[in-house]
């Protein structure tokens, strides 16, 4: 890939669009119409993904659909891509940005710890970073993390807690410029953005503290939780640019409570073509008991946009689907995740 493909590549990543998405668009770019048997051949697309990746990107507005035998595909101009993307990544922020405040405006009248909600305000902010150290020094799964390099350092301190926290995955958007990154840290991934949003930490899916001006709030209800959660996987780090990504070693154990952390790690471990195992604690959602469930993973299944994601594994000779927190279809309604990367 030329200098020139490489800049245009991370530029439509950064403004929403997957890999593989990119690629079959920039293979598009030139104006001329070509098969999907073609973009296979040029993009290196896997053949069962490409008729999925073109409708996205028609669903889009980037392709247009030509009704021959077989089917012809061709791209819109670069401008017209661009602004659609543009407008397209815009409304999504506003639309978390919007839900985010107007939950935290809610919060705010709170002027103390009420059970029933799970919410408490902190009015100091020195006491607000240092509970944010003390949940981060607890985690058991994952932390993420998003906020100034300064606020950053602070909860991290030394990076001694970090070097310590081993199987733990670490997810960090950081915002204006970039932080000293560890540099043998395998479980530990940072993004960088331009424009701050709501500085937070989520530590394990079960605990959060969102910062403010002379304030913050420490939630730990299940429904703002995942408010949070959500926010952060989508309006922070999918749209922001990958500084140092998780590196997949043999041999090492990866933990998470989010399905799309623990699939980052597997979609780069299948990629090298690494065997991974995957013991998943979870509801199965036909028995309705909890179970821990242990397998080797098949694939992973992904929506256009991210939004639902599957991994399929094979457990002692059955073939279960695996969702995160809210799964319907899925046959494991998983909660924490463990990845092994298999010598």
């Amino acid at each position: 890939m030329s200098e020139k493909m490489e800049i245009a590549y991370r530029a439509l990543l950064e403004l929403g669009l997957k890999p593989y998405q990119a690629k079959v668009y920039l293979a598009l770019i030139d104006g001329k119409e070509k098969t999907a048997s073609e973009l296979v051949s040029i993009t290196n697309v896997p053949q069962p993904r490409i008729y999925d990746i073109l409708e996205s990107l028609a669903n889009l507005g980037l392709v247009e659909i030509i009704l021959t035998k077989p089917r012809r595909y061709r791209g819109i101009p670069p401008e017209e891509a661009l602004d659609k993307l543009v407008d397209y990544a815009n409304r999504k922020i506003m639309q978390s940005h919007e839900l985010a405040i107007e939950a935290l405006k809610d919060i705010r009248r709170i002027r103390e710890e009420s059970p029933l909600l799970g919410v408490k305000v902190i009015k100091n902010i020195s006491d607000a970073i240092n509970r944010a150290r003390k949940i981060f020094q607890s985690s058991l799964y994952e932390v993420l993390i998003a906020g100034p390099p300064e606020l950053i350092q602070q909860v991290f301190g030394n990076f001694d807690e970090l070097y310590a926290k081993k199987e733990k995955m670490i997810a960090v958007v950081a915002y204006e410029e970039e932080i000293p990154i560890p540099k043998d840290y395998p479980w530990l991934a940072i993004r960088k953005r331009t424009v701050g949003v709501v500085p937070l930490i989520v530590v394990d899916s079960a605990r959060s503290l969102v910062f403010r001006e002379n304030y913050a709030l420490e939630i730990t209800d299940a429904g703002l939780l995942r408010l949070l959660l959500d926010f952060y996987y989508h309006s922070l780090w999918r749209v922001s640019t990958p500084i140092k990504n998780f590196e997949t070693r043999k041999g090492l154990t990866y933990s998470s409570t989010s399905l799309w952390l623990i699939k980052e790690l597997i979609d780069d471990s299948l990629k090298k073509g690494y065997k991974v195992n995957l013991e998943v604690e979870g509801m199965d959602k036909r028995e309705k008991k909890t179970k821990r469930i242990i397998g080797e993973i098949i694939e992973v299944r992904e929506n256009s946009h991210g939004v639902t994601i599957s991994v399929i594994m094979n457990a002692d000779g059955r073939i279960l689907s695996i969702g995160g927190l809210g799964a319907i279809f899925e046959d494991i309604e998983g909660k924490i995740f463990k990845a092994f990367i298999k010598e």
